[in-house]
């Protein structure tokens, strides 16, 4: 046991993180391993828009206001598609698909969520008025048939 406490000096662990908790620079690191200085950031000269040719400007909240509405359309389309009932004439069964219906509204509603604040007041009535209609046409769609 005295031979393995004199060959196994163990290990040693070496925190190389550059930033502290908070956030800041740690300034008690070896030389070789402190982040070398940032040079200062140069600004670029202030282009007029109206130079800029149109497909290299970022675009702007009205124009993804149309593809954020174009989104949650297809979205809700899409769960309109897997709630319709029709044959498959080679299964011979209905290709309804309610579990992926409901994943669908489901999304819908965590968009809801996540872009609470940062939508359009049309935006925010058009995801209300989707997510009310599918909701509504899946609760009738599964419920159970009264015998």
């Amino acid at each position: 046991m005295a031979d393995r406490e004199q060959r196994d000096e163990g290990f040693k662990i070496f925190d190389r993180r550059k930033f502290t908790i908070t956030g800041e620079e740690r300034t008690d690191l070896p030389p070789e391993e402190q982040a070398p200085p940032t040079p200062p950031r140069k600004e670029l000269p202030k282009q007029e828009k109206s130079k800029r040719p149109a497909s290299s400007r970022e675009p702007s909240p009205a124009d993804l206001g149309g593809e954020f509405s174009a989104f949650l359309m297809s979205l809700a389309n899409t769960a309109m598609v897997y709630m319709e009932a029709s044959k498959d004439p080679k299964a011979g069964h209905s290709n309804q698909n309610l579990a992926a219906s409901k994943q669908m509204i489901d999304w819908l509603g965590v968009l809801q969520r996540k872009t609470e604040g940062n939508r359009t007041a049309e935006e925010s009535l058009l995801l209300e008025n989707l997510l009310y209609e599918l909701r509504m046409q899946y609760l009738s769609k599964s419920k159970i048939p009264q015998v």
